[in-house]
């Protein structure tokens, strides 16, 4: 979080391995996040479990590397790093498993329900997602997880089966942050090809249909809040998709006030449209394109729309030039610390409104040129 929004979080970390429980303390004094740490191994309410840390203590689990997947191996600061070797047990460890539900609301302990979940625990996102499902009704809003895509470790779920579990809570996916990829054999440098997926971060966020459902007595505050995630990830439609349906309030914390002034400047913005695909192609035309030989009929048609799509286009050049610009985002975007997120949006725009006066000038037969402002 920049530090013009960070005093309004609050962090909670959850650790399985006590020992590592002094050095998270003393990152996250140093983040100037408001940060609460607890040492508990999060998963199926009321049970135990045995954890083993490896090697390298960011493989640590509950469950164990499959045997056809120790010999893969990935390239982490020019080294090889091969996941067996890596995922060697050093220590075992028998823990009380605790639920999140559990948790948050036995009401002994002063843990607040969370709006973000951010799951990294090498296998055990679907005990820890099932063992939630009350605050995934409830409170949660998005959902940042790590996903394997095979059965890396063995009897962990699937990314597939991730998907699936929170589609039935009304999340919806939403996109990859990166994607780890590992080669089945440790090749000889010059003979290395890309790997297998093996591993990936998924965002999830609810659907703002299933926030009205299930959260009613505070839905306007929770799409506020997924509004203000959808924007600190550059998903302006999402947030917007948030805002039509939430009622603006002006007072609250900076990463309220940012929501409400986004949606201010999403309202006095040029509401500029490309042509939709219908408007380009007419029926016929749309059939056409499969055919080995050209009507040159229907291509004159199609021309002529496009030719009269440009000159809307040459009419309307100041609003589209400042929607291609995107200046009043961006700053707000900058002003707030985002500015990787300003970075985003801009090029975004920039690229939305070139292919749409590149697609209509290619159907128009027109080459490009620049067109000056005013």
């Amino acid at each position: 979080m920049p530090n013009a929004l960070a005093g309004d979080v609050l962090r909670v970390l959850y650790e399985a391995d006590e020992s590592a429980v002094e050095q998270i303390h003393a990152a996250s004094d140093a983040s100037g996040t408001p940060t609460l740490v607890r040492s508990d191994f999060v998963g199926r309410p009321g049970g135990r479990v045995g954890f083993v840390v490896n090697y390298c203590p960011f493989t640590s689990s509950a469950f164990p590397i499959a045997p056809e997947y120790q010999a893969y191996v990935t390239s982490v600061g020019g080294r090889d790093y091969v996941l067996g070797e890596a995922a060697q047990p050093i220590r075992f460890v028998e823990l009380e498993t605790k639920g999140l539900d559990e948790i948050v609301f036995d009401g002994s302990e002063a843990v607040p329900a969370p709006d973000l979940l951010s799951l990294d625990t090498q296998g055990a996102e679907r005990d820890i997602l099932e063992g939630a499902s009350r605050l995934l009704s409830q409170t949660v809003l998005a959902i940042q997880t790590e996903v394997q895509f095979h059965e890396v470790y063995v009897g962990a779920a699937t990314f597939g089966e991730i998907s699936s579990l929170l589609g039935r809570f009304g999340f919806k996916f939403i996109e990859f942050d990166h994607l780890e990829r590992y080669s089945p054999r440790r090749s000889p440098l010059g003979l290395r090809g890309p790997g297998l997926t093996l591993f990936g971060d998924a965002v999830f966020f609810k659907d703002p249909q299933a926030i009205i459902a299930s959260m009613s007595d505070r839905a306007g505050l929770a799409l506020r809040k997924l509004a203000f995630v959808a924007l600190s990830r550059g998903h302006l439609d999402v947030a917007l998709s948030c805002l039509d349906r939430a009622p603006a309030e002006e007072d609250g914390p900076a990463y309220l006030r940012l929501v409400e002034e986004f949606r201010r400047i999403s309202g006095s913005a040029p509401q500029q449209l490309p042509w939709r695909f219908v408007e380009a192609f007419s029926a016929e035309a749309s059939a056409a394109r499969f055919r080995v030989a050209k009507d040159e009929r229907i291509a004159e048609a199609t021309m002529k729309r496009a030719q009269a799509e440009f000159e809307a286009i040459v009419r309307a050049n100041p609003p589209l030039a400042e929607a291609g610009k995107a200046l009043a985002l961006v700053e707000m975007f900058n002003r707030y610390g985002l500015g990787d997120v300003a970075k985003q949006v801009q090029e975004r725009q920039r690229d939305a409104v070139d292919r749409y006066i590149d697609g209509v000038m290619r159907l128009a037969g027109i080459q490009r040129i620049d067109i000056p402002p005013g």
